[in-house]
């Protein structure tokens, strides 16, 4: 396992918005960046293939019948102590990678959290991290009482713990949320910081908006 950590990359029809999703990934500190096509019918392939030469690897990801499967598929290609989740809408604000690192290193934690910008058209609104987890981490099952956690899919990890806990592939949403639950459930140390270190962008398209099927599978 390589020292320092891989950004990873869930991409669908993501042509307008992988491009900006990768130069904010250049901007922090990282060792590799994985973009997994989950059977695009756009460009999505061939805008992340354009940064090949800039320690971007690209996989097909054609035939994982759901998000969950293409989670999988790309923690099992990270090969570094770290990984960190990036949406293929949205950004990774500068330091945040470093912060994840040292965060985990020295709380000797599996699982970091921050922050984040929500991005709707003009407006910026802040989500900030729960009071009660940054103050008590212990007490982060608390978050499942009402989903307050922030951005549940896109936390940094320690990767090879993150392989111990998996993502469900039955889950074709909310995977992140049953992913998160596990690893509170599996003895995960979780570390929990106030900065804003991710921009979220609001699209009514986004998988995540599909309130059926979220409700469902949360």
């Amino acid at each position: 396992m390589n020292t320092g950590a891989s950004i990873l990359i869930p991409a669908r029809d993501a042509e307008h918005s992988l491009a900006k999703a990768l130069e904010s990934a250049f901007q922090v500190e990282t060792s590799a960046i994985f973009v997994a096509d989950h059977g695009s019918t756009d460009k999505t392939l061939q805008v992340a293939q354009n940064y090949s030469k800039r320690k971007v690897q690209t996989i097909d990801a054609s035939s994982c019948k759901n998000i969950a499967e293409v989670r999988q598929a790309l923690l099992d290609l990270a090969d570094t102590e770290y990984a960190v989740w990036l949406d293929a809408d949205d950004e990774l604000l500068p330091g945040r990678v470093k912060r994840i690192i040292s965060s985990l290193e020295n709380n000797q934690a599996d699982l970091y959290f921050d922050a984040s910008e929500l991005v709707q058209g003009n407006r910026t609104k802040t989500l900030p991290t729960p009071t009660f987890a940054s103050n008590n981490p212990e007490a982060h099952c608390r978050n499942f009482e009402r989903c307050f956690l922030p951005s549940p899919g896109v936390p940094g990890v320690r990767t090879e713990f993150a392989r111990t806990i998996c993502f469900d592939p039955d889950f074709e949403t909310a995977e992140d949320y049953d992913f998160v639950l596990r690893a509170s459930m599996g003895g995960g140390k979780f570390c929990f910081d106030s900065k804003v270190g991710y921009r979220q962008h609001h699209s009514p398209s986004s998988l995540s908006r599909n309130l059926d099927r979220q409700k469902k599978f949360t």
